[in-house]
């Protein structure tokens, strides 16, 4: 076995810890829902930066368009499953003042 694949494959699984540390800590703080979101979002800079620096993606017009829109749906459906629990909690807290107002009277 040589000393440099020993040294990649550490180096990987000390990456792979923080990583999922990283993500119990961001979910431990924030909801879940924020953490989806950063991971869209994330996963959009994992794609691009690995079609620059992997060294085997080929370029071509239309495979770059269809990246662009899968990352573009991704970012989509993210953005409205935020947008929309965020309504829902804001009614909920409405509905709550308003019973506790209703109550305190």
């Amino acid at each position: 076995m040589k000393y440099t694949f020993v040294c990649h494959f550490l180096l990987s699984c000390i990456l792979g810890f923080v990583l999922m540390y990283s993500i119990v800590l961001c979910s431990h703080y924030n909801s879940a829902l924020t953490t989806t979101v950063v991971g869209a979002i994330k996963n959009v800079g994992v794609a691009y930066i690995g079609m620059f620096v992997g060294g085997d993606y080929v370029f071509s017009f239309l495979n770059f368009i269809g990246l662009n829109i899968c990352m573009s749906g991704g970012l989509t459906y993210s953005f409205f499953t935020f947008r929309s629990n965020s309504r829902i909690s804001t009614s909920t807290s409405v509905s709550d003042h308003e019973l506790s107002k209703g109550q305190s009277t």
